[in-house]
């Protein structure tokens, strides 16, 4: 996080405003720039300091904590509230959302749920500073969403995936966007050595519509043209993110980035169909045994099911060694459509790459690698 967050404690005691600030203090990324004793005072100071965030004590004197977060929000957009109070039941819940609270805590405060909460709550009301995102793109088309697919795991998806969207960045002006589509297992975060704060699990927690500001507060950065939708912390989120808020998400990022790359699952989900359909091309990986060239077969039949147009789906064979027993005649001659383009077998420097953290491309690997990462994204910027 670049800037540090403003915040704004407004509590009735001093003693009270004096501990929540020596917490504050412990978080390098937390600067307190005002305290305020009473309800009129928190809205002054707000509207002259604008900060990021006001903590606000429920009960204050002479306006309670409702009022004054209610005529805060109405002056200062660019400020969220937190409600503190000794209880939070129905009744508080409601005050605090009508009131425009963008989150609420409960007293006596626990020190890592009120950094957790601040740090959070700015990061869901911040508009990421993509440069110039909305004026650039008002006349411009949308943006090209690229799949990355197999109905058999193990054939390097998210590896590929990551190269990829990695290798168009620096190639491209453009803005990208890497979504880890993988709901239950996906690896993309680790592989790019990121710790993301938010996740697409997050979205569930967004009791208003989705919106492009939503989605970007979701995005991790992993470079200055490249963002990351990082898949949920535990399998169990899975379930509750359906196709519908699939294509909310893919909507939202289609308007805003130039391309999007998208780490799928190898299964046929509600949320995978979603991001398919929503796909302009579709990388069928295959490596060259024989269970995934029966799985890539089955995948190919159901996406002729689908009726996807032929020149959407590019079939991918990674780790490429015709050496293996099966050649690539005769996997065009399976798959019945020809090989679109080929990744060759380099498993050490692949292991070492994702051991480090570091895309294999922006390491010293295989040469004969890195230029066929550069074939395909070359080929889908030029598109």
């Amino acid at each position: 996080m670049g800037k540090k967050i403003s915040v704004l404690i407004a509590e009735n005691r001093r003693d009270t405003r004096e501990l929540i600030k020596r917490y504050l203090m412990t978080e390098k990324v937390i600067e307190v720039v005002g305290e305020a004793d009473t309800g009129p005072a928190a809205v002054e100071l707000a509207e002259r300091l604008t900060p990021d965030i006001v903590l606000i004590y429920s009960e204050m004197q002479q306006m309670d904590g409702y009022e004054a977060c209610e005529k805060i929000t109405e002056t200062c957009r660019s400020t969220s509230v937190i409600i503190m109070a000794r209880e939070i039941g129905a009744e508080q819940v409601r005050k605090a959302m009508v009131s425009g609270a963008k989150d609420y805590i409960t007293m006596p405060l626990d020190i890592n749920r009120l950094i957790s909460t601040i740090r959070l709550t700015y990061k869901k009301s911040v508009k990421f500073e993509i440069p110039k995102a909305t004026d650039e793109r008002k006349d411009k088309k949308d943006g090209r969403i690229i799949g990355i697919f197999s109905t058999k795991g193990g054939v390097g998806k998210t590896t590929i995936a990551l190269n990829l969207a990695v290798d168009m960045a620096k190639k491209s002006r453009g803005r990208i966007a890497l979504v880890d589509l993988d709901l239950q297992f996906g690896d993309v975060a680790l592989m790019a050595n990121l710790e993301p704060e938010m996740t697409i699990a997050d979205i569930m927690e967004e009791t208003a519509s989705i919106d492009t500001s939503t989605i970007n507060g979701l995005m991790t950065e992993y470079m200055a043209n490249l963002m990351v939708l990082a898949s949920p912390p535990s399998p169990e989120y899975a379930e509750y993110i359906g196709g519908e808020t699939i294509r909310e998400i893919l909507s939202f990022l289609r308007q805003t980035y130039d391309y999007v790359v998208i780490d799928m699952a190898s299964s046929f989900s509600d949320a995978t169909l979603a991001a398919l359909d929503f796909a302009d091309e579709i990388f069928m990986v295959s490596a060259m045994d024989i269970v995934s060239v029966k799985n890539v077969k089955i995948g190919i039949e159901i996406m002729k099911s689908l009726e996807y147009p032929d020149e959407k789906i590019k079939i991918l064979v990674n780790m490429a060694n015709p050496k293996l027993g099966i050649g690539y005649a005769d996997l065009e001659r399976i798959f019945e459509r020809k090989i679109d383009y080929k990744i060759p077998e380099a498993k050490k420097s692949l292991i070492k790459a994702v051991n480090k953290g570091v895309p294999h491309i922006s390491t010293r690997g295989s040469g004969k690698t890195n230029k066929a990462f550069g074939r395909i994204s070359k080929g889908i910027i030029k598109r």
